[in-house]
């Protein structure tokens, strides 16, 4: 089991005034940082609603809630991050799955009243005594602690089905770490932008990331204007927030900028070509929460034609294609388990192999293209429909900003494709217009029979809801 030294304790011995987490208008530098780290170890060694192995939070972006993880990780303590958007009902649910018995939130209605978690202030207030002791300590005598064992516990999004709470350990950690950088390499002077939340694989790896190479992770005030008037060297987007910050930045990206992750989901040709023509450097990849962020990406000043794939393998993980199409991942960044209401699981075959679900292959230089969902993938008429594939159809036609495709029964062919699409800014919602792009471009069968203008109240989320969308289309029939 590999025992990690707290890269946090280390910069704050040996960098102690290097940034560590940055926003518009304060600096906290890795003596910062541990302090209220310390302050934090000192809640959880003494507080007993906080006893346990599991700690939930409700987590926000901001120092406090950085310190409580390592805090949480130097006391051998695995964090259980739950999403803001879920009900307090749904919290509840989850922490009790795994036997949290305290959760740190900002508010007391973080939970229900009725819950078995207790809620504990995440704000961490200093204290004076713990003052004067930082002051009195050399950095060359901060104790280095070892973290190792269960890390997290993150809960998938749940849009395939009933979340499940995934196991890593410190080893999975810090080898998608390692492997990561191998593709975007990090350095003490850059600063990684926090743009994603706290409760994704993808946030906890910004932070963990950046403390392992000493650099620092900014705090957005503004998730947009901020990448043209702060210094930020890398970030991690997906597509709706790449197509947000082009839109409010004109020409090529500002000058610190050296590398943006762009995944969590399908980008749209006509958004990779936007931000490929302007000089804008991203790299797309491919990833999850079973395997702790990235599992391919593309390398540095990669071509558009590469761009169009999610790039190759990362050192620490291994990828093979199933007889099926399906993806399969294992390696040192995997995860240990799932946690489900009815108990632990591990879905791995005899040789370690994980099924991701999405359907995929590799062309002759390695690259891994991802094509679709296995749970998405309908018959018609007796003939396969990958909604997919004609969501990407649509979204190269100029009218489309964005396309979603969902099934619905038909009692002819069985099931039939209804499209959910978005105009592109200028343009009206025209399915005459969009029927007419797809001759041509995709089998007659494929097309979607109705087309449905995007909702306005749809929930903003890292990834779309299809199955509220699939309800809308049922209703709508």
């Amino acid at each position: 089991m590999v025992a990690l030294p707290c890269p946090v304790a280390l910069n704050a011995r040996y960098r102690p005034a290097a940034p560590a987490v940055t926003s518009t208008n304060q600096t906290s530098t890795y003596a910062d940082l541990e302090r209220c780290i310390r302050r934090a170890q000192q809640v959880l060694q003494t507080n007993p609603e906080l006893e346990g192995r599991y700690i939930g939070m409700l987590p926000r972006r901001t120092v406090s809630t950085v310190a409580w993880l390592w805090a949480c990780w130097r006391e051998g303590r695995c964090v259980v991050p739950v999403s803001r958007r879920w009900t307090p009902e749904e919290r509840a649910d989850a922490l009790a799955m795994v036997g949290a018995r305290g959760c740190l939130a900002e508010t007391g209605d973080a939970l229900p009243e009725t819950a078995s978690c207790t809620v504990h202030p995440i704000a961490l207030e200093p204290r004076p005594d713990a003052s004067r002791a930082w002051r009195s300590t050399s950095p060359r005598t901060i104790p280095v602690q070892a973290m190792q064992g269960d890390a997290t516990v993150i809960f998938t999004s749940g849009s395939t089905g009933r979340p499940k709470g995934v196991v890593h350990t410190w080893r999975a950690h810090l080898y998608s770490a390692r492997g990561a950088a191998r593709a975007l390499p990090l350095r003490a002077t850059d600063c990684w932008a926090l743009s994603l939340p706290l409760y994704h694989i993808g946030g906890l790896a910004i932070v963990i990331r950046a403390a392992l190479a000493g650099a620092s992770v900014a705090i957005l005030d503004d998730p947009v204007r901020d990448w043209a008037v702060r210094r930020i060297t890398h970030g991690s987007l997906v597509a709706t927030q790449l197509k947000r910050v082009l839109g409010a930045i004109d020409g090529g990206p500002p000058r610190a900028l050296r590398g943006l992750l762009i995944g969590g989901g399908p980008v749209p040709e006509a958004l990779l070509d936007e931000a490929y023509a302007r000089g804008w450097p991203v790299h797309t990849t491919y990833g999850s929460t079973e395997m702790a962020s990235q599992v391919t990406t593309t390398p540095p000043g990669a071509s558009r034609e590469t761009l169009a794939t999610a790039g190759q393998v990362l050192p620490y993980r291994e990828l093979k294609i199933s007889d099926i199409g399906e993806i399969c991942v294992r390696g040192a960044t995997r995860c240990r388990a799932y946690l489900t209401p009815e108990g632990r699981t591990q879905p791995f075959d005899a040789q370690g192999w994980l099924g991701t679900g999405d359907i995929g292959h590799i062309d002759e230089a390695e690259r891994l293209y991802v094509t679709g969902r296995v749970d998405h993938q309908f018959i018609s008429g007796g003939e396969n429909i990958q909604p997919e594939t004609v969501e990407r159809a649509l979204e190269a036609l100029p009218q489309v900003a964005r396309a979603v495709v969902v099934s619905v029964p038909d009692d002819e062919f069985g099931r039939r494709p209804v499209a959910f699409v978005e105009p592109a800014p200028g343009t009206a919602f025209a399915p005459g217009c969009y029927r007419s792009g797809l001759q041509g471009r995709l089998a007659r069968f494929k097309h979607p029979d109705r087309y449905l203008l995007w909702p306005n109240d749809l929930p903003g989320s890292m990834k779309v809801d299809r199955s509220a969308l699939q309800v809308r289309a049922l209703r709508q029939t």
